[in-house]
């Protein structure tokens, strides 16, 4: 289970650094930085507040909650205390049902 679970970060990280490396083919300005924590809503808000990041985007994956009135825990923590604009991005497929 655990082994899994390491497997599943690891996997998901190399998805995120191609995303990362195709952005940035395209010279919009972007920086990726990986950071680990056991509390990752307090590790992002302290790192958007000491360097002064302007616009966080997270995904919303609504797991195990009804889609109508669900963030989940990290991304509710930024969205009250990051003291920046906040995005919450869906999967393109959910953002077309309205």
């Amino acid at each position: 289970m655990v082994e899994q679970k390491a497997e599943d970060i690891v996997n998901n990280g190399k998805k995120l650094v191609c995303g990362f490396l195709e952005i940035k083919k395209k010279k919009l300005p972007l920086e990726l930085h990986v950071k680990s924590s056991s509390d990752p809503g307090n590790c992002i808000v302290d790192f958007i507040r000491e360097n002064r990041i302007d616009v966080l985007v997270l995904g919303n994956r609504e797991l195990n909650v009804p889609k109508s009135f669900s963030l989940g825990d990290i991304s509710q923590h930024c969205l009250n205390f990051a003291p920046c604009t906040v995005v919450i991005a869906r999967k393109k497929s959910e953002s077309l049902n309205v």
